[in-house]
């Protein structure tokens, strides 16, 4: 019975990634580079206000090259995954450790394919909480970084 409910949970997060990858517009198109490291990371741009609801919290998406996006996201999700995957600012795959984010704001780092992966910052740190564990009422500032 577990696995059957483990089974659909997965076709139900597959199918719903699915769907936000086709109709998502994504926030610009890039392509990830080698690392730079964050001594190399530009000053983010002033955040973008995203989404309503009653959790705020700051989302950054750094990007090989040292660019960064920078939004104050509002939702009233649980998690900070629900409201990123609902504002279309990331996506990814169900695996055994939570979600896999492999896209950020459309640009895709993708380990089996060029050895880039998103990493994920909770307020300065490297988060040992995957972002669909992370509560929406608990973050301040997140922030996914390519790295490789």
């Amino acid at each position: 019975m577990k696995k059957q409910t483990l089974l659909i949970r997965l076709s139900l997060v597959l199918t719903l990634c699915l769907l936000v990858a086709a109709v998502s517009v994504g926030c610009g198109e890039q392509t990830p580079q080698e690392t730079t490291g964050t001594s190399d990371v530009q000053p983010a741009p002033a955040a973008e206000p995203i989404g309503e609801g009653q959790y705020t919290f700051a989302f950054t998406a750094v990007f090989a090259d040292g660019s960064a996006k920078r939004y104050a996201v509002s939702t009233d999700r649980e998690t900070v995954g629900e409201a990123l995957i609902e504002l279309k600012l990331i996506e990814g795959e169900a695996g055994p450790y939570g979600l896999y984010v492999k896209s950020v704001c459309g640009v895709v780092a993708d380990y089996n394919i060029d050895g880039t992966y998103w990493s994920l910052y909770t307020d300065g740190e490297m988060s040992m909480t995957g972002v669909d564990s992370l509560g929406s009422a608990d973050a301040v500032d997140i922030e996914f970084r390519v790295e490789k």
